[in-house]
């Protein structure tokens, strides 16, 4: 997960405040809180955690999974307050 914030939502987080239009105001404290609110959603869903748990589930699907969870949550937090042509750009 540290690598995830690192690697992806700290460099993206700071270019989209810098140069994209907000339909919404919002801190980057806010964004990262609905980010990791969304994930926690996400995760606790019966479906993902029935698959995780199954002994027939690969390592490699479950970093996968979290990885898309990953993916949607930015997407989300971030994308969604940001004006359209932003959108179209992210």
């Amino acid at each position: 997960m540290v690598k995830l914030f690192e690697l992806i939502f700290l460099d993206l987080l700071e270019k989209v405040t810098k140069t994209c239009p907000f339909i919404l105001p919002a801190s980057e404290n806010q964004i990262t809180a609905s980010m990791l609110q969304i994930m926690s959603i996400m995760t606790q869903q019966e479906s993902f955690k029935e698959r995780i748990h199954d002994p027939s589930c690969k390592p490699d699907e479950i970093t996968q999974r979290f990885d898309m969870i990953f993916q949607y949550a930015i997407m989300w937090s971030i994308g969604a307050i940001v004006d359209d042509l932003a959108q179209r750009s992210f």
